[in-house]
């Protein structure tokens, strides 16, 4: 009888290295998903300034009497959607 060490042959440095693999695929896995379902905060910071700096422009359009006001409330209500 030949014994190769634990487990049939693998090490504890053999296992530490395969937790940490698969560590690594779900933490992957994970991001994959925050990335394409816009969780990211980035993502949602970029949108708000978007919105936030379109909406300072049409404040800006209705000030300056470029637009009436029946067009600022449509226009604001699509932003705001």
């Amino acid at each position: 009888m030949h014994y190769y060490g634990y487990a049939g042959g693998f090490s504890f440095f053999s296992l530490l290295w395969h937790v940490l693999l698969v560590i690594a695929i779900i933490w992957l896995i994970a991001w994959i998903v925050r990335m394409f379902s816009g969780g990211s905060r980035m993502h949602r910071h970029m949108q708000m300034r978007g919105s936030h700096s379109a909406l300072e422009t049409l404040n800006e359009r209705f000030a300056k009497g470029e637009i009436d006001k029946a067009e600022y409330e449509e226009r604001k209500k699509a932003l705001m959607s």
